[in-house]
């Protein structure tokens, strides 16, 4: 497949995070639960990944579709309440 110039594609783009979590100080495992996200957008606008600092996240905390970074001329096709990744508590 070919992507047009100008035309707004739906692409999947992988998550990566940067830091370390509180939480996985504290004996939690980071949960990803979205490895690649839903994006629209063209060719020209496509970001290699979404990129998410997990520096502040504790135990029970997680990280929705709705946290992410807005990014320019670029949609999230996932809803809003979607969990991207959380800190949970090890077993």
């Amino acid at each position: 497949m070919v992507a047009q110039a100008n035309v707004a594609t739906k692409y999947m783009i992988p998550v990566l995070t940067t830091g370390e979590a509180l939480g996985l100080k504290n004996k939690g495992l980071l949960n990803l639960a979205k490895r690649r996200l839903a994006v629209k957008c063209t060719v020209a606008n496509l970001p290699a990944n979404v990129t998410v600092d997990i520096t502040d996240l504790d135990l029970g905390d997680s990280v929705l579709v709705r946290d992410l970074p807005a990014m320019e001329n670029v949609t999230y096709l996932d809803a809003d309440r979607v969990s991207v990744l959380s800190i949970i508590k090890a077993k």
